[in-house]
């Protein structure tokens, strides 16, 4: 297999960039797959309160615990990763525009503040979404992720290509 030509990306990462990331990452982890149990949760909470409320007809006894309670989980649930993405904004804010290299030896990331070369072995494992390819680590819990927004590919639409042909080499996709 002969040498390719590396791709390149420049970018701002988003808060809606990490959202989308740590979504994505949730479907692949044992904690993500344990988080999406609270909206099924809160929605048997919200359940028994409807029916509570139903069967007394809304009097006295209408359980207004169980129903702010069961709508509380379920919207907390949803919005958690976006609370967490919205936690790394200052991060996002100091390091700037990040460009980044990806190459058959690794990946090179340069930002306003660091230089961090990432050898293929630090994230082994990589998924892809709408806008994003996110890189995990190899822990149970993925707890390193690289976050590279499609956006950022120059050189054109056939160079995303290029990128997940180079992740495809590589790394493990995740379905």
């Amino acid at each position: 297999m002969g040498e390719q030509r590396a791709v390149e990306l420049v970018y701002r990462t988003t808060v809606d960039d990490m959202t989308e990331a740590l979504r994505a990452r949730a479907r692949h982890t044992t904690q993500g797959r344990v988080a999406r149990v609270a909206p099924v949760f809160g929605a048997v909470v919200l359940g028994i309160g409807i029916a509570t409320a139903i069967l007394t007809r809304g009097g006295e006894r209408t359980p207004w615990l169980l129903l702010l309670a069961g709508a509380m989980v379920m919207y907390a649930s949803h919005r958690q990763p976006v609370v967490q993405a919205k936690q790394f904004r200052e991060l996002f804010d100091e390091q700037g525009e990040s460009r980044v290299v990806v190459s058959e030896t690794g990946i090179e990331m340069v930002t306003a503040n660091s230089t961090t070369t990432l050898g293929w072995h630090m994230y082994p494992r990589y998924l892809e979404t709408q806008g994003l390819f996110v890189l995990l680590s190899a822990d149970k819990g993925a707890t390193g992720l690289a976050v590279l927004p499609k956006r950022g590919v120059t050189g054109g639409p056939y160079e995303v290509d290029r990128l997940r042909n180079v992740f495809d080499q590589r790394l493990t996709r995740l379905a």
